[in-house]
């Protein structure tokens, strides 16, 4: 059974250390962050290094992608994202508007 555990991993490959660590923990998630991030072809490799590792293929896959200054994923590896400040100013000129901005955003 897994565990109520989300946990992050040091680099763009998973090491031994780690491999065995996750097969003990057994999380129920992996949160990653920009030092993980090299090309779409390594994060698929890691993410199914994870789950190997875990023994799990609906492992939980997050990351910190919230817009402006925190984003994970910038592009070419994902789309660059406005803050959310943006879109706080705009709903109070415009609900509608901003509602559908932060829908066209993600």
């Amino acid at each position: 059974m897994r565990t109520a555990l989300i946990v992050g991993v040091a680099g763009t490959q998973l090491s031994r250390d780690e491999a065995a660590f996750l097969k003990d923990a057994r999380p129920g998630g992996v949160i990653l962050f920009a030092r993980n991030l090299k090309d779409h072809a390594q994060i698929r490799a890691l993410i199914a290094d994870v789950r190997a590792a875990v023994g799990a293929d609906d492992l939980l896959v997050l990351i910190d992608q919230e817009g402006g200054r925190v984003q994970r994923l910038r592009p070419p590896l994902g789309r660059a994202l406005p803050p959310a400040a943006a879109f706080v100013t705009l709903y109070a000129r415009d609900h509608a508007a901003a509602v559908i901005a932060a829908f066209e955003a993600t």
